[in-house]
């Protein structure tokens, strides 16, 4: 499996699993019930982060060695496309109204990858982000429908845009336990961040369900103080930080569906 993995076919980061199903799993939750294109535009949106993977490792590879990561590049560009086509024929082609925004996330972030420079914090604030769009692309056909539903549609767009704080915050907590292990500004910068949000979230979302968001943010500055103090007197393993991130993002989901449950779907 290890070998199809570094061959494109599945990402084995713990944080890029629940990255791509938190957000998902928000926008299902906001779609109401019998809008029969979600399921296939929640899988196109599955099928197009592989593909974005593959493409991603075939870009950043020397010529001689782009042969491996072709299968699984082309095998989730042609699956993607085929749900991705069912979902246009099921809700309209109101949904390409949507594709300005995310090739605006992700060409920088491919491109990045051509550079072999997709691990810079701009690259990985460009696929948080467009993981956290599609809260608000499963829950609402196009922009324009979220302008018409205002402001009903601020639930969608806040739980996005808190998504993206908590994901990006892992991402600055991650960088500073590997691959900036010992430098005094990331780890800073992801402590800082992770009280920003702390600090931000009854602001945000009012008491309730704000002191829920609070909670939860508070939660990942406790694992971001705690494991930055660790890594000072030697390396944290990767298993160890990826467990933990999948039990916070378990919570970070019980507090998704908590707000929907207390503020409707969309």
């Amino acid at each position: 499996m290890a070998g199809r993995a570094s061959a494109g076919w599945i990402p084995n980061q713990h944080g890029a699993w629940a990255m791509l199903a938190v957000p998902i799993a928000a926008g299902l939750a906001l779609r109401p019930a019998g809008s029969a294109y979600a399921p296939f535009l929640a899988a196109f949106c599955v099928l197009g982060y592989f593909a974005f993977h593959a493409t991603s490792q075939w870009l950043k590879s020397a010529p001689v060695r782009r042969a491996r990561y072709r299968p699984a590049m082309l095998a989730y560009t042609a699956l993607a496309l085929g749900v991705g086509l069912i979902a246009l024929a099921l809700g309209g082609w109101t949904l390409l109204h949507w594709l300005p925004p995310v090739v605006a996330l992700l060409a920088p972030a491919l491109w990045l990858a051509q550079h072999r420079n997709e691990r810079a914090l701009v690259g990985g604030a460009l696929t948080t982000a467009a993981a956290c769009l599609s809260t608000v692309v499963l829950a609402y056909r196009s922009p324009a429908a979220i302008v018409a539903d205002w402001p009903a549609a601020h639930t969608a767009l806040l739980l996005a845009v808190t998504l993206f704080g908590y994901f990006f915050g892992t991402v600055l907590h991650v960088k500073s336990l590997i691959r900036e292990r010992g430098n005094p500004r990331i780890e800073r910068a992801s402590v800082i961040w992770h009280l920003g949000w702390t600090a931000a979230s009854v602001p945000l979302w009012g008491w309730f369900p704000g002191l829920i968001w609070a909670a939860v943010f508070a939660a990942t500055t406790i694992r971001t103080v705690a494991l930055a103090r660790l890594a000072r007197s030697g390396p944290v393993r990767p298993l160890t930080i990826g467990l933990i991130e999948v039990a916070l993002s378990a919570l970070v989901l019980a507090g998704v569906l908590f707000t929907i449950g207390t503020t409707g779907p969309a």
